[in-house]
């Protein structure tokens, strides 16, 4: 098997598990937005979970454009640097672990920085310093931890190759 192959079908898989991870979620949160708002917190509830759904929608489409996108990327992420597409080898497996932890990272952490990223907006264009303040004293070190995750993962996954190349010279040195 060759690696695009192979490559193709994870990466199809993981795109079809994130469009039924976002569609089951989206339509627990559809219907938290018909069922109403607990009393006294119709107007920030409805907020919240516009933001939420906005985050899923995220999801949704980044889990279709993997599931469709599948050959392309597996293309770009497996062939060898002569253009050409090689049998997969011990270090293949390795990229192709590296690529998905890294698609793994980015995915999960995906709605949360949608999420943190719009919260964020509306405190910086609220303009008052004690909601900015208020946000960064809630969700400072969240935040942090999101951004993080996201580079990581699109590290890893766009990475991938050069990361187990090293992972490998590394392991022969000793």
């Amino acid at each position: 098997m060759k690696g695009t192959e192979f490559g193709f079908v994870i990466l199809r898989t993981v795109g079809l598990l994130l469009t039924l991870y976002a569609l089951t979620t989206l339509g627990f949160a559809v219907s938290q937005m018909y069922l109403g708002a607990p009393a006294g917190l119709e107007g920030d509830f409805g907020w919240m979970l516009k933001v939420n759904l906005v985050s899923w929608l995220v999801l949704l489409g980044v889990g279709v454009q993997l599931f469709v996108s599948a050959r392309r990327i597996a293309a770009y992420l497996f062939s060898s640097a002569e253009g050409g597409v090689e049998a997969i080898e011990g270090g293949d497996f390795q990229s192709i672990a590296f690529s998905v932890l890294g698609l793994w990272l980015v995915v999960f952490s995906l709605p949360s920085f949608v999420q943190l990223t719009i919260q964020l907006f509306w405190s910086l264009r609220a303009g008052a310093d004690l909601e900015r303040e208020a946000f960064f004293a809630e969700n400072g070190f969240y935040f942090l931890r999101v951004c993080l995750e996201c580079a990581v993962g699109g590290w890893l996954f766009l990475r991938a190759k050069q990361v187990s190349r090293y992972w490998v010279s590394r392991g022969r040195r000793r």
